[in-house]
């Protein structure tokens, strides 16, 4: 087209430019709201606005110089930011165009508060042109919120995969009570907090005629046995304390805060009468007894995690020599050789 060219006005009624603009208004000569698209009548609230001066509807958020703007005639043709006087929070970018007959048309558009104005004033995809951009971005927004909400919950469970899977690697499958992983970590810990002046008892159990019960019941009464010596070990501890199996039929427990007055070896001798009682096995009582091997920490023998699990072991290794059934506890010096 030439570029000299004069276009002929084109004629186009409220219902089709609202169609086309639902955020425009029709401003008369005093910059009264004389109509308003549907999306911005129900922004403007009851009345939608019509009759309202529209710069006591919205006041200019920028650009700085016509911030005080008494006219919408005096804010230019520019690109302009409104805000709503009722709600400063709602911003819009705005065009105002001089009209033939006198006033203006305002075409307001969404900044970047588009989804908060969205649930501010229930709007829908139908407050919008069919060209208009805006339902697109929320919906890329409410997309990317759903993907971002996806990747937190699938982080939740895999952390929670992760502890449990991490827990797995701690527990002993058949009794549930920590392994000898978990038991030797804590050992370790214990150990450190002994030499900071934090006691602690280890004790190491081994189970009396386990074999017999295997060869003569089989591998699932020998389970059973197992799994009633862990109950026995659960109710001899504390919260804080730690009961293990580590392997077979040997276990240990951590009792941590022992006074030194604690009599520990009468816990054990408790323990081994709880483990004594005898188990009913498809109607057969099958039963098995324990020695316990103890020692106390602090130890002016045995500092280290070796060196007290070796302790527990010979007080252990005692205890059967002794005619198991029975607990001992690895001297201190100036006391009697173990086998009580």
């Amino acid at each position: 087209m030439d570029g000299g060219a004069v276009m002929a006005p084109v004629g186009i009624g409220e219902a089709q430019l609202f169609g086309l603009m639902p955020m425009a208004a029709i401003l008369d000569a005093e910059g009264r709201i004389t109509a308003a698209g549907p999306a911005l009548a129900r922004i403007a609230g009851p009345g939608g606005g019509t009759g309202r001066r529209f710069l006591d509807l919205f006041a200019v958020a920028a650009p700085e110089g016509p911030a005080a703007a008494r006219s919408v005639a005096e804010l230019g043709t520019g690109r302009i930011r409104l805000r709503l006087r009722d709600a400063p929070s709602a911003q819009f970018r705005a065009m105002a165009v001089p009209l033939a007959a006198g006033g203006h048309l305002v075409n307001l558009g969404f900044g970047a508060g588009l989804a908060e104005a969205l649930e501010a004033h229930a709007l829908t995809v139908a407050d919008f042109a069919a060209t208009d951009h805006a339902p697109d971005l929320l919906f890329l927004n409410e997309a990317k919120d759903a993907v971002a909400e996806e990747l937190l919950d699938l982080a939740r469970r895999m952390r929670g995969r992760s502890d449990l899977a991490e827990e797995l690697a701690l527990t002993d499958p058949l009794t549930g009570l920590a392994n000898r992983r978990a038991f030797l970590a804590a050992l370790d810990r214990a150990a450190r907090s002994a030499r900071r002046g934090q006691p602690f008892a280890l004790l190491l159990i081994d189970l009396d005629r386990f074999k017999a019960v295997n060869d003569g019941f089989g591998h699932a009464a020998g389970d059973a046995v197992i799994a009633a010596t862990a109950a026995a070990l659960r109710a001899a501890t504390r919260q804080a304390d730690l009961a293990a199996r580590l392997g077979g039929d040997e276990f240990a427990i951590i009792l941590r805060n022992t006074a030194p007055a604690e009599d520990v070896a009468a816990i054990g001798r408790r323990l081994i009468a709880a483990i004594e009682e005898p188990l009913d096995w498809q109607g057969q009582a099958v039963g098995v007894s324990a020695s316990i091997g103890i020692i106390r920490a602090p130890h002016p023998a045995a500092e280290t995690p070796e060196g007290l699990l070796a302790a527990a072991d010979a007080a252990l290794y005692a205890a059967k020599r002794a005619g198991r059934g029975r607990c001992a506890e690895a001297p201190r010096p100036g006391d009697a050789p173990p086998g009580a």
